[in-house]
């Protein structure tokens, strides 16, 4: 009798434990990150060569085929247009990402998500979920509305790679890529990220998926296509600040 007593206690002593344990695992999952990220967003062409030779080909290719469709149209050819569109060389702009590297500084609160862009500031209402965007130089709002969470319906891939590890700003990554169709459908997007679990938030620069964002948090992501191969945005971490409770 000693001994089965002995051993039913032992079981309730394990189920207790490993019960704490699951609640642990629970409340941390469930905590979500509050303090700040700063992401810097660059653009580059790895092979320039191979890349204008892909998009001369696909110029050629569409102007052909406009102005076959479009005899009538005084515009002529959308040549120009569409290497403006594609070719990050040919835009000069303060916010092309291939000439200046963009920062984005995220700040997370318990009820709130700031970030600036351009000349804005937005915030993002984690109870409500309702968006609102500032004039920096105003202070006055200039948009209100529902923020909408990225769930496509198009099928996606996703391809976990646990033994490829990194570590970015003290937090342990691992490897994970998503490819799904473009929204044209002729290609396939690519996003190779390393992610963490450590950080539970479903609020991202980058549009993932919000069933991704559920099981982890990308700190580092690379964007490129099977179009236009040579192109690649990369989103990394350059700073974390875990606020203190």
């Amino acid at each position: 009798m000693k001994v089965f007593v002995f051993r039913h206690w032992s079981w309730i002593l394990i189920i207790v434990v490993l019960s704490c344990k699951s609640i642990e695992l629970k409340n941390d999952k469930n905590n979500n990150f509050q303090g700040k990220i700063i992401f810097e967003i660059t653009t580059i062409i790895e092979n320039e060569e191979r890349f204008d030779k892909e998009l001369n080909s696909f110029i050629k290719k569409e102007d052909s085929l406009y102005k076959i469709n479009h005899p009538n149209d005084i515009m002529g050819s959308i040549a120009s247009t569409l290497r403006l569109e594609l070719d990050p060389r040919e835009n000069p702009s303060r916010f092309n990402t291939y000439y200046f590297p963009q920062k984005s500084v995220y700040s997370f609160t318990d009820t709130l998500i700031t970030y600036n862009f351009s000349k804005f500031k937005v915030e993002i209402n984690k109870s409500t979920n309702y968006y609102k965007r500032y004039d920096i130089r105003t202070n006055e709002v200039t948009e209100v509305k529902k923020y909408l969470f990225y769930n496509p319906q198009k099928t996606y891939k996703e391809t976990i790679y646990k033994d490829s590890i990194k570590n970015i700003n003290g937090f342990n990554c691992y490897k994970v890529l998503i490819s799904e169709e473009s929204n044209d459908g002729n290609f396939i997007d690519y996003k190779e990220m390393f992610v963490t679990e450590k950080i539970n938030s479903p609020y991202h620069p980058v549009r993932i998926r919000m069933e991704l964002l559920e099981k982890y948090y990308p700190l580092e992501i690379k964007i490129y296509s099977d179009f236009l191969k040579d192109k690649f945005t990369y989103f990394k971490v350059k700073l974390i600040e875990k606020s203190i409770p």
